[in-house]
């Protein structure tokens, strides 16, 4: 262990050579705590932690380097590069599993297909469309990956929020769902926001989407826009624009509701689980708040509060360097 890793934990003392790691570990007073078996269980993850409790929190992580393992830590990464590097460690394995399985089923597909084209087998359009069905599968996990590739850098530029409300729901109102209505409730002269107007624009179709497919055979999705004079857990002295995304569909469990943004995490059939995820960077990514109330049989109401005013050049600074 160098000097760096001693400084970084805590111990004053340097540990004599061949001292087992999990007694130096021990020593730092690391919340929750942090053990060999358990670094190594997390390989190539970030685990965050705190040193007797009190921020700024820590990053470790177990790396495999040839026959051994190499721990790393950072001592004090900002808030908003814990949430990435946790995200990501979490995103890549999860997307390289989703990735197999859809792979796997197109390769077995196409081989079984090309052995009974020769034959001029019935079963040969079916087992094409299951290709073009994987296909589609990938096409989309790596449409979502990107996007979230994407969400390292963000161009702020004021935006029109009415405006913007109109693209998002263009799709939706263009496909005209049967049995889905549709209306807007826009808060008239609303000042404009400094936002990433296609990333926004995407999480918002991605929220809408979310509403559609909740409404299984029918119902209405309301999309409300208006000023606040703040919003939770951040200081805003020029208030907040809250955009709201009801739908009147199935609901969302309570159970549920703590998990929604997790990544890999959906309620759907064929979900990718990044959806979600990718709306709550972008609206971190904005020095906004999101939140979800639902109740189940009665609708789920999406919340994005983003702040009005020219943000500080620091602050934009940091969301959007690489």
């Amino acid at each position: 262990m160098n000097r760096a890793m001693t400084r970084i934990l805590g111990v004053e003392d340097p540990p004599a050579r061949g001292t087992p790691f999990d007694q130096v570990l021990a020593r730092a007073n690391l919340e929750p705590p942090v053990t060999p078996n358990g670094l190594i269980r997390e390989a190539g993850r970030w685990v965050r932690v705190t040193r007797n409790g009190v921020d700024p929190p820590l990053l470790f992580r177990c790396v495999p380097v040839g026959r051994g393992m190499l721990v790393e830590a950072d001592p004090a990464p900002d808030g908003a590069d814990v949430q990435a590097r946790l995200a990501w460690s979490t995103i890549a394995p999860r997307v390289a599993h989703d990735l197999k399985s859809p792979l796997s089923t197109l390769i077995l597909a196409t081989e079984r297909a090309l052995r009974e084209l020769r034959g001029d087998s019935a079963r040969s359009p079916e087992l094409l469309k299951a290709v073009l069905d994987q296909a589609d599968r990938i096409e989309l996990l790596t449409r979502n990956f990107l996007k979230l590739a994407e969400l390292e850098r963000i161009t702020p530029t004021p935006v029109n929020v009415e405006e913007l409300v109109a693209e998002s729901l263009r799709d939706l109102e263009a496909r005209n769902p049967p049995g889905v209505k549709v209306e807007r409730r826009i808060e008239a002269g609303l000042p404009q926001v400094w936002l990433d107007r296609e990333q926004m624009q995407s999480a918002l179709e991605n929220v809408v989407e979310n509403a559609l497919a909740a409404l299984g055979h029918g119902g209405t999705i309301t999309v409300s826009a208006y000023r606040v004079s703040s919003m939770p857990g951040r200081t805003t002295p020029s208030g907040a624009v809250d955009i709201e995304i009801a739908d009147t569909g199935e609901g969302i469990a309570q159970s549920d509701l703590p998990r929604l943004f997790d990544v890999g995490f959906t309620r759907r059939v064929g979900g990718t689980g990044l959806g979600l995820a990718i709306v709550r960077q972008v609206v971190n990514q904005h020095h906004g708040h999101i939140e979800v109330h639902s109740e189940v049989g009665i609708g789920t109401t999406v919340i994005l509060y983003l702040p009005l005013g020219a943000p500080p050049r620091e602050a934009w600074d940091a969301a959007t360097a690489r």
